[in-house]
This record gives C-alpha cells, structure tokens and sequence, in this order.
C-alpha cells in the first residue's frame, strides 16, 4: 500500500462551439509533484509527465427529451519516454439523466488503445530482475473497456458531489476491475 500526493495537472479549454452541440478542444499537462515509489503493486502512479490533448463535445437535449444529455471525448496523450516511447488514445461516453436541477444519473463507457507498449509476460522474460521489468508499468500496452453509472448531486452553484461505479468489461496488460466505487467532489471557480 502506498499513500501520498500523486501528480499536478494543468489545463486549458476553449469552447470553440456554442449552439447545440457545445465542442471543446483542450490540452493538459501533467507532471509528478514528487518522486514517489513507481515499481509496486500498489503504486500511486507512473511517475512520468505527460501531455494530453482532445476534444470534448456534448449537449443536453430539448422537447420531450431535456432532460437528457450527452458528452463524449476523444484525446490522444503523450507519455514521457522510459525504455521505449508509450502513448494512448482515450475515448469517452457518457449519457446522463437530470432528475430536476440538483439530481442526476448516468452511464458512461471509457475505452483506452495504448501504441508501442510491451506486452506482459511474453516481453518480459525471466530473470525479471533488470531495468526492463523495473520499467513495466511505464511501458505496457495497457487496453481497456470500462462501463459504468453514477449519480451527482449539484449541491450548489459551484460545488457537486457524485458517487460512480465502474467496472471493466475487457483489458489487456492491466488490472481488471471487478467493482471500483469512487466518491468525490468538484468546486468551480
């Protein structure tokens, strides 16, 4: 088990469309906030920095249906370079229900393709004792198929707590995820 502060992410986002579909281009940069332990069952997180960008795009429908809506993403990120150069492509789906104005639920898929990455344990034979399996998990071709659905609830204005459960329907080089529950908090500024 390992505990701590993982990485620092900033971002910046345009809304380059504003009519019924609301389409936004962004571009994250992350960085470790400190070196922290990247070779454990447990650990916190790669410890590489990373550049991510995509596209967001979503609606909330009108008539009959209003109180549906969608927001999907499409993003490409590049990782810091180890033992070979890893990137992936993200997509993302979610399809939500407002209940009235504080309440909602939804479903959402995430599907990840990861280019260049080792596969585990055909690549790494034994002795696995060198810097190439010290490596692994910064270098793994790491696919996954995620469904899951949650409720928010808008507390105010800028602040919302949601509550979500995932589950991942297919992976490769990764840990499947029979039941993941996440709980959080968002505060807008």
């Amino acid at each position: 088990y390992h505990s701590g502060w993982q990485d620092l992410s900033v971002s910046v986002r345009y809304a380059w469309i504003r009519k019924k579909w609301m389409v936004t281009p962004y571009l994250t940069y992350g960085t470790p906030m400190r070196e922290y332990v990247t070779f454990a069952h447990a650990a916190i997180g790669t410890g590489q920095w990373r550049v991510e960008g995509g596209v967001s795009a979503g609606r909330q429908f009108s008539g009959k249906l209003r109180n549906l809506y969608y927001v999907g993403g499409l993003s490409y990120t590049w990782l810091e370079p180890t033992d070979r150069t890893v990137n992936h492509a993200t997509f993302t789906s979610e399809l939500g229900w407002f209940f009235n104005e504080k309440w909602s639920v939804h479903a959402n898929v995430a599907v990840q393709r990861t280019f260049n990455g080792f596969e585990f344990p055909d690549d790494f034979p034994p002795p696995r004792n060198d810097d190439h399996f010290f490596y692994h998990d910064m270098n793994l071709r790491n696919d996954f198929s995620n469904i899951g659905f949650g409720v928010d609830w808008q507390v105010t204005d800028a602040d919302r707590l949601f509550l979500s459960q995932g589950h991942t329907m297919h992976g490769e080089n990764t840990h499947i995820l029979k039941y993941v529950v996440t709980l959080g908090y968002s505060h807008a500024f």
